[in-house]
């Protein structure tokens, strides 16, 4: 998915979330508990989703393509998350990279425990249809770097691994019924 395909779905959750906080202001949703949910999964998905970490990837993406690491692309992984080919990449762009391509990840686990470690909080599914494009979007393009983290730790990016495969087979299932 690329920047333009991101932009695209963030309009039109900015579109939702219109929608949605004009039905908690009119008091359509008459569960104060339901309205807290609500609140809070428009917040996350506003302030943090599209005001913090949407930037932060775009400016982490500039960077990779500014200095022409094509490394990410170069990276082959097997169905048991074997690393078939790494390419051999140094330097310090390289170093500064990961090490903000670390940073996005936590902000984006940050961001999915809010939906997966205690569902009460926020709601999951109203989060995906405004940012589950977007949110699959980022890592299906930073796929390499993805595995390669994963690889390394297993006990890192807990949430954001459930929440990317929750949202990424909702995701392939309605490709498939259009």
């Amino acid at each position: 998915m690329d920047i333009n395909q991101i932009l695209s779905s963030i309009s039109l959750s900015t579109i939702a979330v219109a929608i949605w906080q004009t039905r908690v202001t009119l008091g359509l949703d008459k569960s104060s508990k339901r309205k807290e949910e609500i609140s809070t999964t428009l917040d996350l998905c506003y302030k943090i989703f599209q005001n913090d970490i949407i930037p932060y990837y775009i400016e982490l993406i500039s960077f990779y393509d500014m200095h022409q690491l094509h490394f990410l692309e170069e990276i082959y992984i097997d169905e048991e998350k074997q690393i078939l080919h790494k390419p051999i990449v140094e330097g310090e762009e390289v170093n500064l990279f990961f090490k903000n391509l670390m940073l996005l990840f936590n902000k984006m686990d940050s961001f999915a425990s809010y939906f997966v470690m205690n569902s009460s909080i926020a709601d999951e599914y109203m989060a995906y249809q405004m940012q589950g494009n977007a949110f699959c979007g980022i890592i299906e393009r930073l796929k390499g770097g993805y595995i390669l983290f994963l690889i390394k730790n297993k006990e890192d990016y807990v949430c954001l691994v459930k929440l990317y495969d929750i949202w990424i087979e909702r995701k392939n299932k309605e490709s498939l019924n259009i």
